[in-house]
């Protein structure tokens, strides 16, 4: 029972089923996504990581389809530290309650922190994270990051990967390609993964900014007219 599980991934209770299945998003950095099923049961894959001493960590993942289940059925992290412990689970990057309600295309995260010494925790997707249950789930790109959020996806194997950092930069003009006045304001909109709905201009110029979830007005002043976003 359970069904298959990817690379380095083994089945937790192995009922129900879970096979693999292709990726609403197609295969764009090598993305597979799996299909678990259940009836009363509890078809759920894990990994065991090792978690470095006092760190912060992001836990996501991306639902394709989605029946009968909720936040705490289809993701969960158990065994932790002593010490170490959730600290917020967030769908799209929105602060939610536990078994809160998922749909198609969700981003889910389970952030972990505390203060604990080095050690593993066991780090589950699927059917049943939370006990039996009836209903289906199809998920993608699971990820687990030391950072307060998760960034975009990261291919790996069997093995830990890094690449740079997210970043966008756009090189802000006036009408017609014409350069901005020295003094201005712009408006941004974003969607932001943190809690506390914080976001940053990188800029050599003065700026004063008002921030809300997700959107954000910079009043800016500089001395040519020039600005990078």
């Amino acid at each position: 029972g359970g069904g298959a599980a990817p690379t380095s991934w083994t089945q937790d209770v192995g009922t129900g089923s879970s096979a693999p299945v292709a990726s609403i998003y197609g295969s764009v950095d090598g993305a597979v996504a799996y299909a678990f099923t259940a009836t009363a049961a509890r078809p759920m894959i894990g990994q065991s990581p090792t978690l470095a001493a006092n760190t912060t960590y992001a836990y996501s993942a991306r639902v394709e389809a989605v029946s009968g289940v909720n936040f705490d059925d289809v993701i969960s992290v158990t065994g932790l530290p002593a010490g170490a412990a959730y600290v917020q689970r967030y769908i799209n990057g929105v602060a939610v309650a536990a078994f809160a309600a998922i749909a198609v295309g969700d981003l889910l995260c389970i952030v972990i922190g505390g203060t604990y010494l080095s050690g593993t925790g066991r780090f589950r997707l699927g059917v049943g994270c939370n006990g039996n249950v009836t209903g289906s789930v199809t998920m993608s790109r699971p990820q687990l990051e030391a950072a307060p959020a998760p960034s975009s996806y990261i291919p790996t194997t069997t093995v830990a990967v890094t690449r740079g950092a997210d970043l966008l930069t756009r090189a802000l003009t006036g009408p017609e390609g014409t350069a901005l006045s020295t003094q201005g304001t712009m408006v941004v909109e974003f969607s932001n993964t943190q809690s506390d709905a914080s976001g940053t201009v990188y800029a050599a110029a003065s700026v004063t900014s008002s921030i809300s979830l997700e959107h954000a007005i910079y009043r800016y002043i500089t001395s040519n007219g020039s600005r990078t976003l």
